[in-house]
């Protein structure tokens, strides 16, 4: 695991390309303000190794109980990094969701 060395918040405008493209460019359109959507982001300590280098370190599981068992380790921390790019909270009744 890497350590988490700091997060920001960014708020980025939201443009949307269809209204854009289905609006002909002889036509006069009045602009609306930019809608605004917050951005969460963590920043990471480097990493010293890779998946590839930490596979290429270690035998590979061969009994059958050592594959289950890798297979639910990797299964476990694939489940935390979708849990942290699509994140949803429910505080209080009010959703708020992440994107990562």
């Amino acid at each position: 695991m890497v350590q988490c060395l700091a997060s920001y918040e960014h708020e980025e405008p939201q443009v949307s390309t269809d209204v854009v493209a289905s609006v002909p460019q002889d036509s006069q359109v009045e602009m609306t303000e930019p809608k605004y959507k917050a951005t969460y982001n963590i920043l990471l300590e480097y990493g010293e190794s890779d998946l590839d280098e930490f596979f290429g370190e270690r035998l590979p599981p061969v009994l059958q109980t050592e594959v289950e068992e890798f297979w639910k380790a990797l299964f476990e921390v694939a489940d935390a990094i979708a849990g942290i790019h699509d994140g949803k909270i429910d505080a209080a009744g009010v959703f708020e969701e992440f994107e990562g």
